[in-house]
């Protein structure tokens, strides 16, 4: 069976969505896991630019929330926290 391109597009959509709702991701790391499912590039920077005009994704909103979850939550120093968004 031969995807239609339209069915492709909505698939994505739906897979990003369903990423995005378990936990905020960084762009590099949304683009890994849609390239790791098998979408075009074509389509995943579609996607992106979607879900990045919607507000769903964001890397300075993904980098203040990394960094106060591993500031207040786990207790990391500054120099930790800084490798880890790295």
């Amino acid at each position: 069976m031969t995807d239609v391109p339209g069915l492709v597009a909505d698939k994505a959509r739906r897979y990003a969505y369903r990423l995005l709702a378990l936990r905020p991701l960084s762009e590099k790391e949304f683009r890994t896991r849609l390239a790791r499912k098998g979408f075009g590039s074509d389509l995943v920077e579609a996607v992106m630019a979607r879900v990045r005009d919607l507000g769903y994704l964001n890397d300075e909103s993904y980098a203040r929330q990394m960094t106060r979850a591993l500031a207040v939550n786990r207790l990391r120093g500054n120099y930790r926290i800084e490798r880890t968004l790295q």
